[in-house]
């Protein structure tokens, strides 16, 4: 059996990611997956804009691992701000946010923010072959870059609301509830 890992998921959206850029004709250069930035770190995937300069970094984990988890998005902004990239992404293949990576006198749970659902039914990395999680990422990331081309267009208000401490608590505790749902359900089989 075949086990994937992070960086097999983060080069599978990258294909995918560039595929759609093509297909929708989007303002990027593409996506490149663990490209080292000047300080040495690497994210797990850049996209860059058509002028070669990096316009959004990405960190990827497993399924259960929340989305919103302080740890995984304090990583990407960690990334996002060395090197004063505008947005950052989090993802765990059950769904993504774009996050604002600078937002003055905000704690970063009140940043613009907008959150894409791909499926509360992956459990596994290697979900990602399954038809279901196929058509429903490939959705997720196409709103993701279409949102993402707009905000070179000046649209940022539009796309990436200010998401009320309430509305951000509820979509953290779901996203931890379906996290911790993975290893409880996994460990009650056994």
């Amino acid at each position: 059996m075949v086990e994937y890992q992070e960086d097999t998921i983060t080069s599978k959206v990258a294909e995918i990611i560039n595929n759609i850029i093509k297909e929708e004709k989007l303002p990027f250069k593409g996506a490149d997956v663990q490209v080292r930035d000047s300080k040495g770190l690497r994210p797990d995937l850049i996209i860059k804009d058509l002028q070669n300069q990096v316009h959004c970094v990405w960190e990827s984990k497993r399924p259960f691992i929340a989305v919103m988890q302080p740890s995984l998005y304090s990583k990407a902004l960690l990334y996002a701000s060395n090197e004063s990239v505008p947005y950052f992404v989090t993802f765990n293949l059950r769904g993504l946010v774009l996050w604002k990576t600078f937002d003055p006198h905000k704690r970063l749970e009140q940043r613009r923010m907008k959150i894409y659902k791909v499926s509360s039914r992956v459990k596994k990395l290697e979900d990602i072959d399954r038809a279901d999680v196929k058509k429903n990422l490939r959705k997720a990331l196409r709103m993701f870059l279409i949102d993402l081309a707009n905000t070179l267009k000046g649209k940022e208000d539009e796309i990436l609301p200010t998401l009320s401490i309430d509305n951000v608590l509820i979509e953290y505790l779901r996203d931890v509830i379906h996290a911790v749902e993975i290893p409880l359900s996994d460990s009650l089989k056994n």
